[in-house]
Formats: C-alpha cells, sequence, structure tokens
C-alpha cells in the first residue's frame, strides 16, 4: 500500500490564552502571575472588587494581581477581565479570592474556663500553643503539677478534641499524669464508670466566634466515637509506676467551657 499525503491549510490562531483564571491568594502568597498569551494587545480591569483589596500590574509575560490586606474571618471574592482591543476576541475573566483565615490560627493563647460543673469548680486556665499545624494543639492546664505536663488537643474537621490519653511521666517519682473519662454506657447510661481506652471515648467542641466581642468559645461534650460509651466528665489523675493508676485526682471537669479573646 503506498503512503498517502495532503494539504492542510489552517487559519492562524488568533486569541488569547492565560495560564490561571481562579486565583487563590493567602497570607503567604500575596501576589500572582498570570501568564497571558494574545495576538492582540489588551487592557485589564477589576470591576468587582470588594473594598479595593485587589489590584495588578502588567509586563511583558502577563499580569500580576496583588491582594493588599491578611485573611480574616471573612472570605473576599473578585473578577477582572483581560480585555483584547481586537473586538472579535472574546476577554478573558479571572477569579480572585482571599479566604477567610481557618479557626485554629484564632485558638492559640490563654483560654479561661467559663463553666465547671464539676463539685470542685476548678477554673485553672488552659493555655493552647501550636502543635502540628492545623492539626494539633499542646495544651497545658495553668494547675500545678499539670502546668509541665501539656495535654494534645487535636484539631479534627473543625473541631477541637480531647481524647484517652497518658500525658506526663515525672521520672524522678515515678508518677505518671494521665487523662481519664468517666460516665454511662449504653447499657448502663447511669454508670458512673466506663473502660475508656483511645480512640473510644474523648470530648470535643466546635470553637463558636462571637463578632460583635471579638471572643471565641468552646463548649465540650461527648465526641460519640463509641455508641456504647458516653464521658460525661474528664479527669486528671496521677499514680505511682504506671499510667491508669487512679491513685489521687487532680481535676475534674463535668461540664467544661472555655473561652478567650481573639485579634484579626
Amino acid at each position: 500500500m503506498k503512503p498517502a499525503s495532503f494539504k492542510v491549510r489552517q487559519s492562524a490562531f488568533e486569541g488569547i490564552i492565560v495560564s490561571k483564571e481562579n486565583l487563590n491568594f493567602s497570607d503567604s502568597e500575596k501576589s500572582i502571575l498570570t501568564l497571558v498569551s494574545s495576538t492582540s494587545a489588551y487592557s485589564v480591569e477589576i470591576k468587582e472588587n470588594p473594598g479595593n483589596i485587589f489590584s495588578f500590574t502588567t509586563d511583558e509575560s502577563g499580569v500580576t494581581f496583588t491582594v493588599n490586606r491578611s485573611q480574616n474571618r471573612q472570605n473576599y471574592s473578585g473578577r477582572a477581565s483581560i480585555i483584547p482591543e481586537n473586538p472579535d476576541i472574546a476577554p478573558i475573566y479571572i477569579n480572585l479570592n482571599l479566604p477567610k483565615k481557618d479557626d485554629y490560627h484564632y485558638l492559640s493563647g490563654i483560654w479561661t474556663v467559663a463553666q465547671n460543673t464539676d463539685v470542685s469548680g476548678d477554673k485553672s486556665d488552659f493555655v493552647f500553643t501550636p502543635a502540628i499545624p492545623l492539626a494539633s494543639f499542646n495544651v497545658a492546664v495553668q494547675k500545678a503539677p499539670l502546668t509541665d505536663y501539656p495535654l494534645t488537643a487535636e484539631y479534627i474537621q473543625g473541631k477541637v478534641r480531647i481524647g484517652v490519653q497518658g500525658i506526663g511521666i515525672n521520672q524522678a517519682t515515678d508518677t505518671y499524669y494521665n487523662i481519664h473519662f468517666n460516665g454511662g454506657t449504653s447499657d448502663n447510661p447511669n454508670g458512673t464508670y466506663i473502660f475508656s481506652t483511645p480512640g473510644s471515648a474523648a470530648w470535643d467542641a466546635v470553637p463558636e466566634f462571637d463578632e460583635a466581642t471579638h471572643t471565641i468559645t468552646l463548649k465540650f461534650e461527648n465526641a460519640q466515637l463509641d455508641n456504647s460509651r458516653i464521658p460525661r466528665s474528664m479527669n486528671f489523675w496521677c499514680g505511682q509506676g504506671a499510667y491508669f493508676n487512679f491513685q489521687t485526682k487532680i481535676v475534674s471537669y463535668e461540664k467544661l467551657i472555655l473561652t478567650k479573646e481573639y485579634i484579626d
């Protein structure tokens, strides 16, 4: 079979191409370059620009868009147009977005105990410091000796979660510090003690923001990790020789509500 040959006639490209049409800014990326390839000269406009926070500059490679404010509790969205001088070429639209800062960034600092319905009524502060970014905090209860033995609070799907854990050892005195949850079970809802093991019992809270007073509230409740366990109190214990050797109860919470101020 003989090879076939044929001629193809193709018109030269007339139009405009950009490298990015959706731009997401952040505190670490406040300027983003969009490469532009166009067979026509063009102009740039930002007609949708809340608070005039978005701006741009142009050079031979394209358009650099910039945001002039930091992330806070609000989403900001704008829209830019790249408009060719040739009216036969359709404009290109660029979506500009500065998303609100994740709640995680507001949770560090000193939390006041607004409510503890345990008989002790202890209201020692809680201090949150970042551990794994966007994933966890170190939390030190400001009650001796727990100040020196911070617990881990996970940050899971927007919730702050405290689970069962050994939180530290004083090697000199062979003293072990830990958290344990007490409460009922599905078989005995009025019970006092549950066999709380890691992954079976925890408390969590969704951060509630009050924009008027710039305060955050955490109201802890059963995380429902195991439907057969209903943790009603969170207890900090210490004992000699091993974790969960319940010799001395340091502090207990039956209903824990924390509050703190925040700054954008």
